[in-house]
């Protein structure tokens, strides 16, 4: 099923394409499209290509940095986070650079590396005096107040217990989002 909807959008995409869209609008569309066939060079060529392009480069270097967190690649993700907000910064959308430092602090949390998630959503309380940073994909409206407050939840339960699974910060973010 994966590989026919997979092929499916990129035949849409391609159709995109032909008919004049640019490409650096439809890398974010292609880049998940190489993701789901675990296609690297594909996932490359679409971060090349936005690169240096205000309004995609950081959403790039965004889906990078889940990329190699997904993997395990904790130094890249953070490497390629700290790009996305300072792509996002340099364009002059905090909130868009909020959203990714909170993306990373969530990442942290949910890896056990407290320390680093707190300074993430630090990171996050100074891009976005507590405004908004986006939907959730509940559709719940998030402040930082919310990321800082599910971060430290995050690292709460990882110094009281054990964990055998990983948290689901996304679950922790919309019982925050309540508040």
């Amino acid at each position: 099923m994966k590989s026919l909807l997979s092929g499916l959008n990129k035949m849409v995409l391609d159709q995109c394409l032909a008919r004049g869209i640019h490409p650096e609008s439809l890398a974010t569309d292609y880049y998940a499209v190489a993701f789901l066939h675990n296609d690297n060079e594909g996932m490359q060529k679409q971060v090349s290509l936005a690169l240096g392009k205000p309004g995609y480069e950081d959403q790039l270097l965004s889906a990078q940095a889940d990329t190699d967190g997904y993997h395990g690649r904790l130094k890249q993700a953070r490497e390629y986070s700290q790009r996305a907000v300072e792509s996002a910064q340099r364009n002059g959308t905090g909130e868009v650079a909020a959203g990714w430092a909170a993306s990373q602090a969530f990442r942290e949390a949910e890896v056990g590396n407290a320390s680093l998630a707190l300074r993430s959503a630090a990171l996050t309380s100074s891009l976005s005096q507590d405004g908004p940073i986006g939907k959730t994909p509940g559709g719940i409206l998030t402040g930082t107040r919310h990321v800082r407050l599910g971060v430290k939840e995050i690292a709460r339960r990882d110094e009281n217990q054990e964990r055998t699974e990983p948290v689901g910060w996304f679950h922790t973010l919309v019982s925050y989002s309540k508040i």
